[in-house]
């Protein structure tokens, strides 16, 4: 199976790689195609690849990249939620 390098780089692609366009990333994540050019400036977001020659992003980073800010921001309210409730 051929896959992406840890940069976001294509090293290879497989058949089967469903690529999402910025405006189709921008929807599922309910942000604008701005924001989404934002994040990865910043790097808080994956770059895309270049199949083709045109930027876009394989579903898989965007499902990843969903996974781990859904536990980071979960892990952050957990730990303001104890401080509150520490306080009181």
């Amino acid at each position: 199976m051929q896959d992406f390098n840890s940069t976001g780089q294509l090293a290879a692609i497989s058949s089967d790689t469903k690529f999402l366009w910025r405006k189709d990333v921008a929807k599922l994540l309910g942000v604008s195609e701005r924001t989404i050019s934002r994040y990865v400036k910043a790097g808080t977001f994956p770059p895309p690849v270049l199949p083709f020659g045109r930027p876009r992003w394989p579903q898989r980073f965007v499902h990843d990249w969903l996974e781990k800010t859904g536990e980071e921001a979960q892990a952050k309210y957990d730990a303001r939620a104890s401080q509150t409730l520490s306080e009181k």
